[in-house]
């Protein structure tokens, strides 16, 4: 009898984490905040031929996520309408103001600039995260709307977005 008990409390405990999420995927965060570029993208490489750009910077986010960035651009741009398109690779180092935990994000981001208004839209999905347990097995989208004077100094702007973070029970972190 006594073991008849204890499998009925496990399988119900087990019930009860299901119904929680704790045994599913990690539920979304909505995050926010602002960011401005510590280092203007550096050219890297250009062919004006094409327009191909390659490029390296920083920035610096406040917010839900506070600290800073690295990445690099691949994209082209428009010398008649100044208009910039192309990809990013972005790592955030950083915390996470809510709990204080240290870690960092790895995003992949879809870039768009308007040469003639100066409107920056990024797309960002989050691949992965390291460090705290808050910041591995992170998922997500985060979208960011700035603006960029000519010559790319100074961008700067907001973003917000949902984040999915935490490993859920018997998950393990993205490499």
């Amino acid at each position: 009898m006594r073991c008849a008990v204890v499998l009925l409390s496990v399988v119900v405990n087990i019930a009860a984490m299901a119904g929680t999420g704790l045994a599913a995927e990690s539920a979304a965060t909505s995050v926010g905040g602002s960011w401005v570029n510590g280092i203007s993208c550096v050219p890297t490489s250009y062919h004006p031929d094409s327009g191909a750009i390659t490029c390296a910077g920083s920035s610096i986010w406040q917010g839900a996520w506070t600290g800073v960035t690295t990445y690099e651009v691949q994209g082209v741009s428009d010398p008649k309408t100044g208009d910039l398109t192309g990809t990013i690779t972005e790592t955030f180092t950083g915390t996470y103001t809510a709990d204080h935990s240290a870690g960092t994000l790895g995003f992949a981001e879809s870039l768009r600039v308007d040469g003639a208004t100066g409107a920056v839209r990024i797309e960002a999905e989050i691949l992965r995260g390291a460090g705290d347990a808050t910041f591995r097995c992170s998922a997500g989208h985060v979208t960011f709307d700035g603006f960029s004077p000519p010559g790319g100094l100074a961008a700067f702007g907001g973003w917000h977005g949902e984040w999915r973070h935490g490993c859920a029970a018997g998950a393990s972190p993205t490499p």
